[in-house]
């Protein structure tokens, strides 16, 4: 990312970019996480020419396309606006591209709705919480320990601090020692500020297990 930032900023310049966050991965799960970024820059480029030099960009960071689009990559550049222009219609709908392009756009002279505001602070928070990965409308996170009752000890401990923010994760406890959390708000279908709050609230736990 630190090196694709750079080659940007040979395109012309990086005039501002975004927090990094985690993303479960979509279309294809066997596979790592992916981690998701936005910038903005002021390049001489027409638009044909930026996407040109994107594309040589991914060449240049090694980046091989298969016929499984949704696989692996070392980096992945897309055109979301071009001149104030949407040119992927389809990236309010993934919060993984949503999330970032908010924050690039709160940094600029752009007025932004409420909701992208809200997604702009969002992504600076998730940037806070690597171990979380955001999977659409719910933020993951999966915790081993040593055996079961350990285990079941973290569970009831979230759970208490899920009923003191009246805030309930889904939690799954598996392999017998193994517990996965998923948070959203019910009532938006999407994560918000009370996920994330609930997930610093999380943290120091799995620590004291």
């Amino acid at each position: 990312m630190a090196e694709a930032t750079c080659l940007l900023d040979g395109l012309g310049t990086v005039i501002a970019s975004s927090p990094l966050i985690w993303t479960k991965p979509q279309g294809f799960a066997d596979q790592d996480r992916f981690l998701n970024g936005a910038a903005q820059i002021q390049t001489p480029l027409d638009q044909v020419e930026l996407v040109t030099a994107l594309k040589g960009i991914e060449a240049q960071l090694k980046r091989v396309k298969t016929v499984n689009r949704a696989g692996p990559r070392t980096i992945d550049l897309d055109l979301i606006q071009f001149n104030g222009q949407v040119q992927d219609p389809h990236y309010t709908g993934h919060s993984y591209l949503r999330l970032p392009v908010c924050a690039v756009l709160s940094k600029g002279d752009h007025p932004l709705s409420e909701a992208q505001s809200a997604d702009a602070k969002l992504c600076s928070q998730l940037a806070k919480l690597p171990d979380w990965s955001l999977d659409e409308d719910a933020l993951e996170r999966e915790w081993t320990f040593q055996n079961f009752a350990t285990a079941l000890d973290f569970i009831n401990r979230v759970g208490a601090i899920a009923e003191a923010l009246n805030h309930h994760p889904d939690l799954r406890l598996h392999s017998y020692k193994c517990v996965e959390a998923r948070l959203y708000s019910h009532s938006e279908q999407r994560v918000t500020a009370r996920d994330v709050q609930l997930a610093i609230a999380i943290e120091p736990l799995a620590k004291q297990a």
